[in-house]
C-alpha cells in the first residue's frame, strides 16, 4: 500500500515542476490557455486521489483483529505443545528420621565413659555408669516405708481386735462400773436420809459424783467410737492407697539403680544432645561430661540418631506454602555428597508460621521430607545442607510462546498470529505461568499457529504471572 501511494504522489510532483517552469518571471500567461487548464486539473485529480486512498488506507489498517503484513514484525514462531514442569527450590538440613536422647537417671557421679561423638553403637550396648549410692539410700527409705504401709493396712483390717480399739473399750467399762456404784450408794444415802442418819448435804454431795460419772460413761462411749472409726473402710481405702504409692516409689528406686548402667537405645550414631535453645550440648568435639562430673536428674547427655531413614528440614515462604501438599514428591541433592541424587516426599507441613524472629517480614512454615531408603554411603553426614527440588506444576500439552510475542491490548494480553493470506490477526490470549523461556498461554492459541513479533516490543510484553 505504502508503494502504491508512494507511485501516485509521482504524477503530483511532475505536475507542480512543470507548472513552475512554464510560470517565469517576465512571462505573463494569458488567462484561460488551455494547457494551463488542464495541468491544474490533473493535479486536483491526482491530489483527490492520494487523499481518498489514504483514507481508504488508515481505514483498513486501523481495523480491529485483522492488518496487513508489517516490516516492523520481521519475527515468527510456530506455536507447537510440549511438556513443561516449574519446580520449588529449597534450602534444608539433613537429619535422622528417629533421634532418642539419652538422659541421666538420677543425680550422681559419672564412673564410667564408653561414647564419644560419632560413634555408631547397637541396641543395648553400655555406654557410661554412673554411681549408685544416693540412689540407694533413697531405696532403703522407700522399701522402709513400704513395710509400714504394709503393717498400717493389715492393723486396719483387724482394726476392732486392735490396741486402741481394746484400751478405749477397757476405759468405757470401768467408766460403767463406777457409774453402777455410784448409783447404788445414792440409793442407799437417800434411804439413810430419810431416816435422819445423814445429813442432806451429804446426800446431794453424792448425787453430783453420780452426774460427773454419767458424763466421763458418755465421753468414754464417744472415744470407743471414734477410735472403731480410725478402722472403718474409707480409713482401710486410704491405707491401700499410700501402700500402693510406697510400692511404686520404690520400684522405679530399683529401677534407677538398674538405670546406672547406660545403654545405647537404638541402633545408630551418637550426637550431641539438643540443649532448651535448640543448639547441640556438646563441645569441643566430644560430648558435654566426662568420668568424675557430677550429673543431676534429667540432664541430657547425648542422643542416638537412626541414620538408616533419613529426613530432610526445611522451611517454605508464606508465597509458596500453598502451592505444596502432603505427599508431593521432591528430589535432593547436596553439593558436598557429589553423585548422589535422593527422592522424598512432604510428610509435615507446619501449621504455624516460625516466630523465632528471624524473619519477622517474611513468614515461613517449617517442613519435613522423608527420604526413600539409600544404600549406605559414610558421606551422608548429619546436618550437611542439601537442596530441594519440588515439582509444583506440570503441563504435558502446554502452548508456551517468547515473552516479546505477547503485548499489551486494550482487553488484556494479545499477540499477533499469522493468517493464510499473509495478514496479521490480532488475537486475544489468556496467559498461565511464566518460565525461563517465554509465558504460558492457556487458551488463545493452537499448535501449528504462527506468531508474528518485533524484538522491541519486549518493553510492552504482559507482565509476569
Amino acid at each position: 500500500m505504502k508503494a502504491l501511494l508512494k507511485r501516485l504522489r509521482e504524477p503530483l510532483q511532475g505536475a507542480s515542476s512543470e507548472a513552475a517552469e512554464e510560470q517565469q518571471p517576465g512571462q505573463p500567461v494569458a488567462a484561460g490557455t488551455p494547457s494551463l487548464s488542464r495541468r491544474r486539473l490533473a493535479v486536483v485529480i491526482v491530489v483527490g486521489s492520494v487523499c481518498l486512498l489514504a483514507v481508504i488506507y488508515w481505514l483498513f489498517d486501523s481495523t480491529p483483529g485483522a492488518s496487513s503484513t508489517s516490516a516492523d514484525r520481521q519475527a515468527r514462531f510456530e506455536v507447537a505443545a510440549r511438556p513443561v514442569t516449574k519446580q520449588l527450590q529449597l534450602t534444608g538440613t539433613l537429619a535422622p528420621q528417629e533421634e532418642q536422647t539419652v538422659t541421666a537417671p538420677f543425680e550422681g557421679l559419672v564412673l564410667e565413659k564408653h561414647v564419644s561423638l560419632g560413634q555408631r553403637v547397637s541396641a543395648g550396648e553400655v555406654l557410661a555408669r554412673i554411681n549408685t549410692r544416693d540412689v540407694e539410700i533413697r531405696l532403703r527409705e522407700a522399701k522402709a516405708a513400704l513395710i509400714k504401709a504394709e503393717q498400717q493396712l493389715e492393723k486396719l483390717k483387724d482394726w476392732a481386735n486392735s490396741l486402741e480399739a481394746n484400751r478405749a473399750r477397757r476405759t468405757l467399762a470401768q467408766s460403767q462400773r463406777r457409774l453402777d456404784n455410784l448409783s447404788r450408794r445414792v440409793e442407799q444415802s437417800q434411804q439413810l436420809l430419810e431416816i435422819g442418819i445423814i445429813a442432806e448435804g451429804e446426800y446431794q454431795s453424792e448425787l453430783q459424783q453420780l452426774e460427773d460419772q454419767r458424763m466421763d460413761v458418755a465421753s468414754a462411749e464417744e472415744a470407743l467410737a471414734s477410735t472403731l472409726k480410725q478402722g472403718d473402710a474409707t480409713e482401710q481405702e486410704v491405707a491401700a492407697l499410700e501402700l500402693e504409692n510406697a510400692e511404686i516409689r520404690a520400684n522405679r528406686l530399683r529401677e534407677t539403680v538398674a538405670e546406672a548402667v547406660i545403654r545405647a537405645p537404638i541402633d545408630g550414631i551418637v550426637v550431641a544432645a539438643k540443649t532448651s535453645d535448640g543448639g547441640a550440648g556438646g563441645s569441643g568435639g566430644d560430648l558435654g561430661f566426662t568420668v568424675g562430673d557430677q550429673v543431676s536428674e534429667g540432664q541430657a547427655l547425648f542422643s542416638v540418631a537412626n541414620t538408616e531413614d533419613l529426613i530432610v528440614q526445611s522451611s517454605i515462604d508464606e508465597i509458596d506454602i500453598n502451592s505444596v501438599e502432603l505427599g508431593q514428591t521432591a528430589t535432593v541433592i547436596s553439593d558436598s555428597l557429589p553423585g548422589i541424587t535422593m527422592s522424598g516426599r512432604l510428610t509435615k507441613i507446619a501449621y504455624q508460621a516460625r516466630t523465632d524472629g528471624r524473619r519477622a517480614n517474611f513468614p515461613s512454615f517449617d517442613i519435613e521430607l522423608a527420604l526413600d531408603t539409600v544404600a549406605p554411603d559414610e558421606r551422608l553426614r548429619l546436618g550437611v545442607t542439601v537442596q530441594v527440588a519440588m515439582e509444583i506444576y506440570r503441563n504435558d500439552e502446554a502452548v508456551v510462546v517468547p515473552f516479546e510475542a505477547i503485548e499489551h491490548g486494550s482487553g488484556g494480553a494479545v499477540t499477533y498470529v499469522v493468517t493464510d493470506d499473509g495478514m496479521l490477526e490480532q488475537r486475544p490470549v489468556q496467559l498461565g505461568l511464566s518460565f525461563v523461556n517465554g509465558v504460558e498461554v492457556r487458551a488463545g492459541l493452537q499448535a501449528g499457529d504462527v506468531l508474528a513479533f518485533t524484538e522491541a516490543s519486549r518493553d510492552t510484553r504482559f507482565p509476569m504471572q
